[in-house]
């Protein structure tokens, strides 16, 4: 399986690199019961 990232998806400001932001949209809030949570299990990013 393959996928194509646009051009424009690449930073090219250097203290841009090395930054993996995640936008959660699930759960009600940041605290107890119901808070959004993520997990990673493996990112590779070649080039």
């Amino acid at each position: 399986m393959t996928y194509s990232v646009p051009a424009s998806a690449w930073r090219t400001d250097t203290s841009q690199y090395n930054v993996l932001k995640i936008n959660v949209v699930s759960g009600s809030g940041t605290t107890g019961y119901l808070s959004a949570g993520t997990s990673i299990d493996a990112i590779d990013l070649l080039t």
